[in-house]
C-alpha cells in the first residue's frame, strides 16, 4: 500500500468514529515517515476526538513546522483553541490560514463562527465575515431561481433538512420535538444526514422522517445532485457555520425556499439563503434586520422547543442546603467564556464568601486545562480550590445528575448557552442570564421569557451581580424554585412540541404562499 493509500485508510477510520484505531494507525506510519506533516495532521485530529487536547495541539504544531504552507494545520490549530476558549490566537490562526489559501472557504467560514465568541465583534462584523465566506463558495453570480414545482400554496410541501446532528448532539434535543410532531399531511419530510458514525438518535430521527438519507459520503457535487433530485419545495439548514456543516451546497439554490434555523446563532452571508427563522426575543425588530442577509422569519417565541433526555434524573435538593458549600455552575464550553465572562463571575464569589463555581466541558478532563481555567479566576483574585472542574459525562444520566451538586447557573456571555440552560432547568436549577445585544447573546432571554422568568434577565452587569447574589443569600427561594422548575417548564412553550411544530411549519407555509405570490417573504 502506498503512503497516500495508508493515510486515506486512516482518515476512513477517523471518519467512522474509530478515533483510538485511527491514532495507532497513524502513529505507526509516523513511525516510517516521521517528517510526513499529513500524518502528524490526522494523528491531532483523531487525540482532539479523544479528547487528548495538549498532544493534539503539539501535533497540529508540528505539521504546521513540517509543511508551513498548508493552511490546514492551521485552521485545525484555531479550531481547537476556539474550542479551548483562546479566542484571540484562534482568529490569529484562521486569518493565517486565509493568507496562505486565499480562495479557500473554510478558514473564512471558521472565522465567521468564532466571532461570535469575540465580545468586541458587533452584528456587522459577524455579517461581513459571514458575506466574506459566501463571495468564496457562490461566486460572482447570483444563482438562479428554481421554478415552482407545482404552485398549489395548500398542497403536501416537500420540504428537506440538511444536519450532521441526526445524533447524540445538543442540537438533536430541539430537533426531535419538530420532526416528532409535524404533520405527515402537511409536510414530506426529506432528512439529509451527513453523519459518519450513527446511533440510536439516528435510528429515530430516521423513524420520524417520511425519507431518511445517508449522504455522509457525498461529494458536495453528489449532494446537489441529490437533493436536486427529490424536487423540494424548500429545503432547511440546521447547521450554519458550526461545525461539519454542509452550508455551502445551499449556494447551488436547490430548492425555491432556502431557510436556515437552530445550528448557529447568526447570519449565513448566502444570498441564496431566503430566511432565517427565529424570534422577537432573540433577535428583536430593528438593527437585527440589518445584520443579516436572510430575511428573518420571527415564530411565536420562543425560536425553538426542547426535549429533555428520559434518562434525566428526579429534582435533586438544594445541595446547599445539605452539606455542600454554595455552588455556582456553568456546564457550557469554556470557550464560551469571555475575558468579561470571568471577571463578572469572579465578582459574584468574592460577594458570596465560601461559594465555589462548578465548571464542566470537555476540555475540562485535561489538567492541564483546568490549571490554565484556575489561573484566569486567581488573576481576578479567587483561590484555585474555589473552581470545580469536570470533564464530560459519557451517559446522560451522569450528566443530568451532576446539575445536582449545583445551586445556581450562570449564563455566559456575548454566547449564551442553549443546550446547558434548558438542561439546567429541567433539573431545577435556575439560570442568571446578561441580555445582549446579538442573537448568540439573547438565546437566555428566549429561554427564560418562555418560562415567565424575566427576573433572572439582567439589562447589563450589576444587574447580573446583583441578581446573583441576591438568590445566593435566599437559599429558601432557591429550594421553592428548584422543586418547581421542572413542571413548570413542562407546562410552557418550551417544551410543547405540537404547538411548536404548527408554528414552524405555518411559517414554512407563508415563506412558500409568499414565493408563489413573487412577493418579499414575510
Amino acid at each position: 500500500m502506498s503512503l497516500t493509500a495508508a493515510i486515506v485508510a486512516g482518515v476512513r477510520l477517523w471518519k467512522q468514529g474509530r478515533h483510538q484505531e485511527a491514532l495507532g494507525h497513524f502513529e505507526e506510519l509516523a513511525k516510517a515517515a516521521p517528517g510526513n506533516h499529513a500524518i502528524r495532521y490526522h494523528a491531532g485530529l483523531a487525540l482532539k476526538d479523544l479528547g487528548r487536547l495538549a498532544e493534539a495541539e503539539a501535533a497540529f504544531l508540528a505539521a504546521a513546522r513540517l509543511n508551513p504552507m498548508r493552511p490546514e494545520p492551521h485552521i485545525a490549530l484555531a479550531n481547537l483553541r476556539r474550542e479551548l476558549g483562546r479566542t484571540d490566537e484562534a482568529i490569529l490562526g484562521y486569518r493565517r490560514a486565509m493568507a496562505l489559501d486565499p480562495s479557500s472557504p473554510a478558514a473564512p467560514q471558521n472565522l465567521a463562527l468564532v466571532l461570535h465568541y469575540d465580545p468586541r465583534a458587533d452584528g456587522v462584523d459577524l455579517k461581513r465575515a459571514a458575506m466574506d465566506w459566501a463571495r468564496r463558495v457562490e461566486g460572482g453570480n447570483a444563482p438562479a431561481a428554481i421554478p415552482v414545482r407545482n404552485p398549489d400554496p395548500g398542497r403536501r410541501l416537500r420540504v428537506g433538512f440538511l444536519s450532521p446532528d441526526f445524533r447524540r448532539h445538543s442540537c438533536a434535543f430541539f430537533m426531535e420535538p419538530l420532526f416528532r410532531h409535524l404533520s405527515p399531511e402537511a409536510v414530506e419530510t426529506f432528512a439529509y444526514a451527513d453523519v459518519w458514525t450513527p446511533d440510536g438518535t439516528t435510528r429515530r430521527f430516521e423513524s420520524l422522517c417520511s425519507h431518511f438519507t445517508d449522504v455522509s459520503r457525498d461529494t458536495l457535487e453528489a449532494l446537489a445532485e441529490r437533493i436536486r433530485g427529490d424536487g423540494l419545495d424548500i429545503l432547511v439548514d440546521l447547521a450554519g457555520h458550526s461545525g461539519n456543516n454542509r452550508l455551502a451546497v445551499f449556494a447551488h439554490r436547490l430548492a425555491p425556499v432556502q431557510a436556515t434555523w437552530l445550528g448557529c446563532p447568526g447570519t449565513t452571508g448566502l444570498r441564496a439563503m431566503d430566511a432565517r427563522l427565529t424570534d422577537a426575543w432573540a433577535d428583536p425588530p430593528g438593527d437585527s434586520e440589518s445584520h443579516h442577509t436572510e430575511r428573518l422569519v420571527r415564530l411565536a417565541p420562543p425560536f425553538l422547543c426542547f426535549a429533555p433526555s428520559p434518562d434525566a434524573p428526579e429534582v435533586s435538593p438544594l445541595p446547599s442546603l445539605g452539606e455542600e458549600p454554595f455552588t455556582f455552575g456553568s456546564f457550557n464550553s469554556f470557550a464560551k467564556c469571555s475575558e468579561g465572562t470571568v471577571a463578572l463571575w469572579a465578582r459574584i464569589l468574592h460577594a458570596v464568601p465560601g461559594a465555589r463555581l462548578f465548571l464542566k466541558d470537555r476540555a475540562m478532563a485535561e489538567p492541564a486545562y483546568q490549571g490554565w481555567v484556575r489561573e484566569r479566576f486567581r488573576a481576578h483574585g479567587v483561590a484555585p480550590e474555589r473552581i470545580l472542574c469536570a470533564g464530560w459525562r459519557m451517559s446522560d444520566a451522569d450528566h443530568y445528575g451532576a446539575y445536582g451538586h449545583m445551586d445556581l447557573a450562570l449564563d455566559p456571555f456575548p454566547y449564551n448557552g442553549t443546550t446547558t440552560t434548558c438542561e439546567a432547568l429541567w433539573m431545577g436549577v435556575p439560570v442568571v442570564t446578561l441580555a445582549g445585544r446579538r442573537h448568540s447573546g439573547r438565546v437566555g432571554v428566549s429561554l427564560l421569557s418562555a418560562l415567565g422568568m424575566e427576573a433572572f434577565i439582567a439589562a447589563d452587569e450589576e444587574a447580573y451581580l446583583a441578581t446573583a447574589v441576591a438568590l445566593a443569600r435566599d437559599p429558601a427561594r432557591l429550594a421553592d424554585l428548584r422543586a418547581g422548575l421542572r413542571p413548570r417548564m413542562a407546562a410552557s412553550p418550551l417544551c410543547d412540541g405540537p404547538r411548536f411544530a404548527a408554528a414552524f411549519e405555518g411559517a414554512l407555509r407563508d415563506l412558500w404562499r409568499a414565493t408563489l405570490a413573487g412577493s418579499p417573504a414575510p
